[in-house]
């Protein structure tokens, strides 16, 4: 008896997830968001149907893809397939395929469906080998404010480098991509040599060690060379001590 009422209750849930779906459909079609001040049709469902963004953007890809299936629509409607069901069916099947598709998908759950459209291009039969490069993998990320904000900013600046949207298969690429580049060689600077400069003339009594400077000049005159002679230069220059 438990079972029955759920079973019933899913059934109708499904239905008017159908109804739903047709009525994305026509306020798709009218622009409704414009009318109301919202930037898109996702922004709307997210404010009055409290769908998150990524479901929000689901229900409509799944309503304009159904279009153009007639039979995976009336099985929509007829609550034999769930929009778990149909949401990866539209992701594959052609009106040339999506009755190979609602047989293979007979009987199945909604994980099972998922299997057998994984790899798939659109167009291709249910039975065509899957291409590993096609399958999607979810990957969940909970991330604290800090690296939440890095990570949209990283998003923002490779978008703007590239000059275009990037999804998000195509954002962790780029960001493999760099942390896996080689490091770039430190600049060198280059070596200034002062051409025709004269020696610096050593006075003959500090060289000596004698004088009334002999004392200090162990110590001032590296520090004094040290300072007149330029980075990297092998020419001291002239200095006034």
């Amino acid at each position: 008896m438990v079972l029955r009422r759920l079973e019933e209750i899913a059934r109708t849930r499904v239905k008017l997830e159908a109804l739903e779906s047709e009525l994305i459909l026509e306020a798709d079609a009218c622009d409704l968001h414009r009318h109301l001040g919202y930037a898109s049709l996702a922004e709307l469902l997210e404010r009055h149907l409290h769908y998150s963004r990524h479901a929000a953007n689901e229900r409509i890809r799944v309503a304009r893809e159904l279009q153009a299936l007639t039979q995976l629509r009336g099985a929509y409607r007829a609550g034999v397939l769930s929009f778990a069901h149909v949401r990866e069916l539209t992701r594959v099947a052609t009106p040339r395929t999506e009755q190979a598709y609602l047989a293979a998908a007979a009987g199945k759950t909604s994980r099972q469906v998922q299997q057998v459209c994984a790899g798939k291009r659109a167009g291709e039969p249910p039975e065509a080998p899957p291409d590993p490069a096609l399958v999607k993998h979810v990957v969940v990320l909970e991330l604290g404010g800090e690296a939440f904000a890095m990570w949209r900013r990283a998003h923002q600046v490779l978008e703007d480098e590239v000059g275009e949207r990037l999804s998000t298969d195509e954002l962790v690429m780029q960001l493999c991509a760099q942390a896996f580049a080689p490091p770039e060689p430190a600049a060198v600077a280059p070596e200034v040599r002062t051409h025709g400069a004269p020696e610096p003339e050593v006075d003959s009594a500090r060289s000596r060690g004698t004088g009334a400077n002999a004392d200090a000049a162990p110590t001032a005159a590296p520090a004094r060379a040290r300072a007149c002679a330029g980075p990297g230069s092998r020419h001291r220059r002239r200095c006034t001590p």
